[in-house]
């Protein structure tokens, strides 16, 4: 646990310097939030607008979570980078920055 943590905040603090890389993982944040949501969306369609609600409503409730199991997995998907980019953000905050006068 530990040395995992250690590996996340050196991977973080390499990436402060790096605007494009920060701005990568931006991308990939949002592209996996649009992702998460739109299946989302599908699923709520799929499950009012279908027969599938009535096959639903009658199936055991494992069967549900199975189904609906995809939205979980897009949902860890999202959160990972988007964690990494709102650490490698509040890292970024913490550097100095001199003023030149001249």
């Amino acid at each position: 646990m530990r040395g995992r943590k250690l590996a996340n905040l050196r991977k973080i603090h390499s990436l402060r310097w790096n605007s494009l890389e920060i701005t990568r993982l931006i991308g990939k944040a949002g592209a996996n939030y649009v992702l998460f949501v739109a299946f989302i969306v599908v699923f709520l369609v799929l499950i009012l607008f279908t027969p599938l609600h009535q096959a639903l409503k009658q199936a055991p409730f494992f069967v549900t979570i199975l189904l609906a199991m995809p939205i979980y997995i897009f949902e860890i998907l999202w959160l990972i980078p988007d964690t990494r980019v709102r650490e490698a953000l509040k890292s970024r905050r913490k550097i100095r920055r001199l003023r030149s006068d001249a």
